[in-house]
């Protein structure tokens, strides 16, 4: 029940009326009996330098951040990560006191929940199409975990070269390589659609056979990216494993309590 103790969390972004972060969250809540509740804060663009003070007075535990707040709320913390600062952008923001600390779990997210559908990340060559927050958290998890190579495709190369110049000198043991996203796909074990933006249908015949398709937007059902890799006889991956193991990550923060992110998913499909 909730009470005046009862501890507030949630997602801001924008648009968020569509997001299942509050169904898995608040189920979370339930199962484990923390006295929680999650819920939506819908923030325009134009209002992310307010979000800090409102975090502070109306004295919220912790939240999620999204699109299009992510790189713009990390320099109004009071500190981050590793991760967080080396991708530059939270997704996660916890009070501690008076002070905020930022974390980017979005990249361990996606790993955590591709690896346990198609096994390690190790030696994989992985495409990254698009290096806004999500998709600079994701090649850079990626390369924690053990990708041979990073290709970083997007319409901003100059953007894209300098992430590649931090991130070579912070996750060194990848190959970190920038291209242009109208070049064609080639050689590529992982191929995943990390903008904001409808994925397009891409051609992954210069790929090697085995090759796998994600696309992070979880809620593109009709994503023509996964349509075309199906046609294709590609293995594919929606955004749902990575929505969900994030929040579990999410949760451990918001909480310390761990919580078997299957459940949750398998109730999602």
């Amino acid at each position: 029940m909730i009470s005046g103790a009862t501890r507030v969390f949630g997602l801001i972004g924008h648009p968020v009326a569509r997001s299942l972060s509050p169904a898995m969250h608040n189920r979370w809540f339930q199962e484990t009996g923390f006295d929680g509740v999650y819920v939506t804060f819908d923030v325009a663009p134009d209002r992310s330098t307010a979000i800090r003070g409102a975090l502070d007075t109306l004295n919220i535990s912790g939240a999620n951040v999204t699109v299009p707040h992510k790189s713009t709320l990390i320099d109004r913390l009071d500190s981050s990560t590793a991760m967080a600062q080396g991708v530059g952008a939270v997704n996660v923001v916890v009070r501690d006191g008076a002070r905020w600390i930022g974390h980017n779990v979005d990249g361990a997210g996606f790993c955590s929940g591709f690896e346990a559908e198609f096994g390690a990340l190790h030696g994989r060559r992985v495409a990254v199409m698009g290096v806004g927050g999500a998709g600079r958290a994701v090649a850079a998890a990626c390369a924690l975990y053990g990708a041979e190579r990073l290709g970083l495709f997007t319409r901003d190369v100059s953007r894209a070269a300098d992430f590649r110049e931090r991130a070579s000198s912070l996750w060194p043991t990848a190959r970190w390589d920038v291209a242009s996203v109208d070049e064609p796909l080639a050689g590529f074990d992982i191929v995943i659609w990390a903008s904001s933006l409808a994925a397009p249908a891409l051609d992954l015949g210069r790929c090697g056979p085995d090759v796998i398709a994600c696309d992070l937007n979880y809620w593109d059902a009709s994503s023509a990216l996964l349509g075309a890799a199906r046609h294709q006889g590609v293995r594919t991956q929606d955004g749902l494993p990575m929505l969900v193991h994030q929040g579990a990550l999410s949760y451990e923060l918001f909480t310390g309590l761990r919580v078997d992110p299957a459940p949750v998913l398998a109730s999602f499909l």
